[in-house]
């Protein structure tokens, strides 16, 4: 009640508040100008990071979603030792495909999220880098992320890939998501192999949605 009593836009208190909170956040894990969150629900939040923060940008990575059903389904497989959630939906494959592409599940809700932000007007705010074209054109892929950042360009050795950034993947119950090959390699599509006549209905073109 005595916040409540104050005699200020409640609003830009708000606004001042998440700020606040931003700010510290950022500021105790690092003291560079720049930085990148890697997170998956701030297209939710767009209009409230506007609000905040002075021209916040999306980077957007996308991929052939059988290739993305495959990935994880691969994931599952290695994870013999974590225990799984006992349904029966979940003991083939077509269901198992299904349970990831719902709307309660990490790709399906990654998915509609992606088609939620372009559906409501945010589209410039986006960029969007395809893995294949990250594989294929490495350089050229990156320099459109600093031109989309305004930032200077930057040479990269792929042949000496390292990871500067350790990840804790035990709340997905997952281990081992986030191990990086140091040396570039081609990409090889691998959802036939793996999904078989299921992943065929999975196809999205992705140059469609992002218009």
């Amino acid at each position: 009640p005595e916040f409540q009593a104050i005699e200020t836009d409640k609003d830009t208190l708000k606004k001042g508040i998440f700020l606040g909170l931003t700010n510290g956040y950022y500021s105790a894990l690092t003291n560079r100008e720049v930085v990148i969150d890697k997170n998956r629900g701030w297209l939710s939040e767009i209009e409230l990071l506007c609000d905040i923060i002075d021209n916040p940008k999306f980077i957007v990575t996308i991929r052939d979603m059988r290739d993305i059903l495959a990935s994880w389904e691969m994931v599952q497989r290695r994870n013999t030792l974590n225990p799984k959630p006992i349904s029966p939906q979940l003991l083939t494959i077509e269901g198992r495909l299904q349970h990831y592409t719902s709307g309660a599940e990490v790709i399906g809700s990654n998915f509609n999220r992606i088609r939620d932000a372009l559906d409501r007007g945010h589209r410039s705010k986006l960029h969007f880098v395809k893995y294949e074209d990250l594989l294929k054109h490495p350089q050229a892929t990156l320099d459109g992320i600093y031109k989309f950042l305004s930032l200077p360009p930057f040479v990269h050795d792929f042949n000496n890939i390292r990871s500067h950034v350790i990840e804790d993947d035990t709340p997905y119950k997952l281990g081992n998501l986030h191990s990086i090959n140091p040396i570039l390699q081609p990409y090889k599509s691998k959802w036939q192999e793996v999904l078989g006549e299921y992943g065929k209905k999975y196809y999205v073109n992705w140059d469609e949605i992002i218009g």
